[in-house]
């Protein structure tokens, strides 16, 4: 199973992901729960739809991350997965031709 984040190209992102917790960084403001822990999805679709939100709210261009966790996986929703922290693979931009 290949796993996606979801993030833009204007945030830092090294080898490893780690959760907002650790890192002071979260799209939802509001959310209060799973500070700890780092969201997935299996989607494609869905990590390009999330890659354009992080985008439109903290600028620079969508970016998808191909994603491997550390550490339990649990599946949250449909497609939805947390995980601790997870190791980057590789990188994909979104663009108009990858959606």
């Amino acid at each position: 199973m290949v796993l996606y984040h979801s993030t833009t190209d204007s945030l830092r992102v090294g080898n490893l992901l780690l959760p907002p917790v650790s890192t002071g960084v979260k799209r939802e403001h509001w959310r209060t729960k799973y500070e700890d822990v780092v969201f997935l999805t299996d989607s494609m679709r869905a990590a390009r739809m999330y890659a354009k939100k992080a985008a439109a709210k903290y600028g620079g261009n969508p970016v998808v991350l191909v994603c491997e966790p550390i550490g339990f996986l649990f599946c949250t929703k449909n497609a939805e997965y947390t995980t601790p922290k997870a190791k980057v693979t590789d990188r994909i931009r979104v663009t108009e031709k990858t959606m």
